[in-house]
């Protein structure tokens, strides 16, 4: 299969040199990413993209809130969820207690 994608940034003039074989992919047992190269392979991403971009958004939540430190960060976070679930079970609670007296 012909591969007609357009590539730019710093692999434009390896795409545009044809006569190199492309890179083959060899298994290691130290490898973490292993490209899909097959129908229903699962998808492991390059290692640390992720965190990379969970720590950037982290770190712009901590200057948003205020926060100096990582476990204000979390106690935050953490504070939020508790009263998130809390403010849900008042509210189911308030619902059946008005469920009950429509009857």
């Amino acid at each position: 299969m012909a591969d007609n994608t357009n590539h730019f940034g710093k692999n434009h003039e390896q795409s545009l040199d044809k006569t190199t074989p492309p890179p083959t992919v060899t298994q290691s047992d130290d490898a973490q990413y292993v490209p899909v190269l097959k129908k229903g392979q699962k998808y492991v991403s390059p290692e640390g993209r992720h965190s990379q971009q969970t720590h950037r958004r982290a770190e712009v939540r901590a200057t948003e809130g205020g926060h100096t430190t990582e476990k204000e960060q979390h106690a935050h976070d953490r504070n939020a969820v508790v009263t998130e679930i809390e403010r849900k079970a008042q509210q189911k609670a308030n619902q059946r207690a008005q469920n009950a007296r429509a009857k």
